[in-house]
């Protein structure tokens, strides 16, 4: 059986100054998308990005525990990060707001829609096994955004299921680590736990015991391993990914009591 997993978000999804040896082996079965194809991943070659071709992130542990898990399928992964980048939009910088037109909302919407059609080309189900959403650092030192994560995160939520998915895949927050000691960074911890405990099929990991970089902020390569470890048991967790017809998103009072 095959998986589609996208991480996506800042820094800490790359993850920004972690490289060298990866403790991974190499294999076909599992691909990553290099924006026109699936190749097979090689942590610190195609994991990285333009800017920061060296690096790796969780997606190494996500690989290693599918599989232990998968005896046989492949592993499909789409990774798109870019530093300092928040979920609040703000026309002075680059963000995820969906309402962003061009920017990485958009640009990742266009690299799920060529990784899906390059899947079909490849005989494999186009479909998103799960999203994990590494993300909230840039709105943890506004405190404008900070005050908006709750409904931004919720907006977020619905438009990836919307634009790179469907209502029932799972979504998995990477909470703030404590110890980064942002400004508001209680404020972001406070909407990642409410949005998870509050939609159908969210939820989050705690951070808090993964070793981070001199920097304070960016996860070392022990707390990169760790923080794909969360996630990946965090997917385990799911016995389904759609619902029926019954269900729904919160209504507004949700946002409103949310504040």
């Amino acid at each position: 059986m095959s998986a589609f997993i996208i991480t996506a978000g800042q820094s800490n999804a790359m993850v920004f100054g972690n490289s060298g040896p990866a403790p991974y082996a190499p294999t076909s079965r599992v691909q990553i998308f290099d924006g026109a194809h699936f190749v097979e991943m090689l942590p610190g070659v195609n994991t990285g990005t333009a800017n920061n071709p060296g690096v790796w992130g969780p997606e190494v542990a996500i690989a290693n525990r599918w599989l232990s898990d998968n005896p046989s399928g492949t592993l499909f992964l789409l990774k798109s990060a870019h530093g300092s980048t928040g979920m609040a939009q703000d026309p002075a910088e680059l963000d995820w707001s969906p309402a962003s037109r061009g920017e990485m909302f958009d640009i990742t919407t266009h690299l799920v829609d060529a990784a899906k059609a390059e899947l079909g080309a490849l005989g494999q189900p186009a479909t998103v096994t799960a999203v994990m959403w590494v993300d909230g650092e840039q709105d943890a030192i506004s405190a404008t955004k900070a005050a908006a994560a709750v409904p931004n995160l919720v907006a977020e939520t619905i438009a990836i299921r919307a634009a790179w998915a469907d209502f029932g895949t799972p979504v998995i927050f990477a909470r703030l680590d404590s110890a980064q000691h942002l400004p508001f960074e209680a404020e972001i911890q406070h909407a990642q736990d409410l949005v998870a405990a509050s939609l159908p099929d969210v939820s989050v990991v705690n951070t808090d015991t993964l070793p981070l970089q001199a920097d304070h902020l960016h996860y070392a390569a022990d707390g990169a391993i760790g923080l794909g470890d969360e996630l990946f048991s965090a997917l385990q967790a799911y016995s389904h990914t759609s619902f029926g017809p019954a269900w729904a998103w919160p209504r507004g009072d949700f946002l409103d009591a949310a504040q």
